[in-house]
């Protein structure tokens, strides 16, 4: 007999049994009520922050929550570690998200930046609403639950661009400078351009101006450029000046050169959580009830302790540390002298420019170490846009810091000179061999006596290990020489031995897919005009532009009040100007007939001697009769088309 039980029937046995014991009541309401008490029962190790039923008055008069709010706090002992260790005197980040249930609450999450660059949630809250209000009362729960002896302050808020985050947190925790996400104000910034200015070729060169002036590092040049933009902007787009002066008067928010030093430039750190939340713990699914958003919290709050033990007992690189690795690279090589300011590295990007890198202590315990060259953020300091706003390791510190060592390692090899013997021989080999294969400036000679005393040294490791009876030395041994041999290899490019095969096929190739149908009908792509970041260039250009634009003149046809029009001819020799080039006659000469404006009048006594001279929009006062069919074609022709253009 087949067995007619699927995976569906399983799923289906588990949720009516409830097996998993997250749903503690049928109803969403009283189960999350069920948790609560079930974790307040833990006493000091409760996770509940607060909790405000929907639908119920809150018991404290001094709350300023209604009845219908639904807050729900969240913090485990482990995050409250961890908001203590990495959070005070550093950079917090907040920021909400939605769709996280089917009752539009929004979960609210606070976030630090640990050791080794990672993000770390340390509070949720779950409310209906996430005015100043209810984020002031989450925050004072926070601040309630940290030890009293701890005097807990932020250096910086990383939010977007809503003020009730930070005004709640400085209400609770005291001052703390503001800092915008700098990807929400880039995309605020598109939009408005977008649909303040018209022109396609005024938005790039717009947006290449704001850029270079959110990457300005020096606060001079930031304030001159900042006054030459807001000169052009207030004449080449008005509407835009407007929507800018919000950001001008809080510049420190959002520029690069009020930022120098902080832990993260974006709020991505916040954003990505919300990512992995939505895409591996609810798996892209429309969840439904708050418990289960409850029990995947304590989940992530468990993971994340768990995931930072690993890497430190694993030694694990983090993001942050693989980013620092990915830019161990050499610029120059010499290094150059230092000056009162560090060692000048040129550019590799903007010829003629060079960035300052400068010392700052010797050794760091950090974890943030490159792994070739074991360098760390906390060891120099460079006046590069990567070092001051990422807060990584740069090419330039990567190359000064390897050149240093290279010259003391060889400063103490001349010191330690001796003649060759056993007991050294590695040592001349290591200085020997890079020379013989990278430089090859070694003579024949020198290659000959190296290739000799390699092959000796073989032959006496053969005869050691042909009366070796320890398997552990032998293992050892084996080791050693295969790594030698592979580097003895890669060195002289001797490609490795492969066997030969008949078909190259590669290591991830799948099978060849079936034929199917499939339309060759070419779908229609929407044209559309996207801002791209500029380049050096670029931002070079737009600060030339910002320098020597105060103005901008345009020639533009408006009539606005009946004083800017006094007779006929000059409303035709307008419209001739606009219509046709100057060196092709009119053909409405001596037409009378009016623009399409807001209000036009047009004062014809001469002809009419009529008193009310206010005509209606987009009409005409001509005798046709005296023209051919041809030319009163032409002529309406024309006169639509300026009417459309004014």
């Amino acid at each position: 007999m087949c067995c007619l039980i699927d995976r569906q029937d399983i799923h289906n046995v588990k949720r009516a049994f409830n097996t998993s014991c997250i749903h503690k009541n049928a109803d969403d309401h009283a189960s999350v009520e069920i948790w609560v008490e079930e974790l307040n029962a833990l006493g000091p190790q409760s996770p509940v922050l607060m909790y405000k039923a929907q639908g119920i008055q809150p018991d404290d008069d001094a709350s300023s929550l209604l009845a219908v709010d639904f807050v729900l706090g969240l913090q485990t002992v482990a995050q409250r570690k961890f908001m203590l260790q990495f959070g005070n005197g550093c950079m917090v980040s907040v920021d909400s998200t939605h769709g996280t249930n089917q009752y539009d609450f929004k979960l609210v999450t606070v976030m630090v930046v640990d050791d080794l660059g990672e993000g770390i949630p340390v509070a949720f809250m779950i409310s209906n609403r996430e005015d100043e209000v209810v984020l002031h009362e989450f925050f004072a729960a926070i601040k309630c639950r940290l030890p009293s002896e701890v005097q807990f302050s932020a250096s910086h808020i990383m939010t977007d661009d809503a003020p009730q985050y930070f005004h709640a947190w400085t209400s609770v925790f005291g001052h703390a400078d503001k800092k915008l996400c700098t990807w929400h104000v880039d995309r605020a910034w598109r939009r408005a351009i977008r649909k303040h200015v018209l022109e396609h070729e005024q938005q790039i060169e717009m947006y290449h101006m704001l850029r270079s002036l959110l990457q300005e590092l020096d606060k001079d040049d930031f304030e001159t450029y900042l006054t030459a933009f807001q000169e052009y902007i207030s004449s080449a787009a008005p509407d835009f000046a407007g929507y800018f002066s919000s950001y001008s008067t809080r510049a420190t928010e959002w520029a690069y050169c009020h930022r120098l030093g902080v832990q993260a430039n974006t709020n991505m750190y916040v954003e990505s959580f919300h990512n992995v939340l939505k895409s591996a713990y609810m798996e892209r699914k429309a969840n439904r009830r708050v418990d289960t958003l409850l029990h995947i919290l304590l989940r992530v709050a468990r993971d994340k302790v768990f995931e930072r033990l690993i890497k430190l007992e694993k030694n694990v690189q983090s993001k942050k540390q693989h980013s620092i690795t990915k830019r161990h690279t050499v610029v120059v090589a010499v290094l150059p002298a230092q000056t009162s300011q560090g060692w000048p590295i040129p550019s590799c990007s903007q010829a003629g420019h060079s960035y300052l890198v400068m010392p700052a202590k010797e050794t760091c315990s950090c974890h943030l170490h490159c792994h070739l060259c074991d360098c760390c953020p906390h060891m120099y300091e460079c006046s590069c846009i990567d070092f001051c706003v990422h807060a990584t390791v740069c090419k330039h510190i990567h190359t000064v810091h390897q050149l240093r060592r290279a010259a003391d390692l060889s400063l103490d090899n001349t010191d330690t000179a001796a003649p060759p013997d056993d007991s050294n021989e590695s040592e001349n080999l290591a200085s020997v061999i890079p020379n013989v294969v990278q430089d090859g400036v070694s003579t024949a000679d020198e290659i000959s006596a190296v290739r000799l005393r390699l092959m000796s040294k073989c032959e006496q490791v053969m005869g050691i290990a042909g009366v070796c009876d320890s398997r552990k030395a032998l293992v050892c041994a084996l080791s050693h020489i295969n790594a030698a041999h592979a580097s003895l290899r890669a060195l002289t490019g001797v490609p490795p031995a492969s066997i030969t095969v008949s078909r190259k096929i590669p290591s991830n190739k799948k099978i060849d897919k079936q034929l199917r149908f499939f339309t060759t009908k070419l779908k229609r792509r929407a044209v559309g005009h996207t801002l791209k970041k500029p380049g050096l260039l670029q931002v070079a250009e737009a600060k030339r532009n910002m320098l020597s634009s105060k103005s901008c003149d345009t020639d533009v046809l408006q009539v606005e009040s009946v004083q800017d029009v006094e007779t006929v001819d000059d409303i035709m020799s307008m419209a001739s100007a606009v219509l046709l080039p100057s060196s092709i006659e009119s053909p409405f000469e001596a037409v009378p007939y009016c623009v399409d404006t807001e209000t036009v009048c047009i004062a014809n006594d001469a002809e009419s001697g009529a008193t009310d001279t206010t005509l209606p929009s987009r009409t005409m006062d001509l005798d046709l009769s005296t023209l051919q069919p041809s030319q009163q074609q032409g002529i309406d022709h024309d006169v639509e088309v300026f009417l459309s253009s004014s």
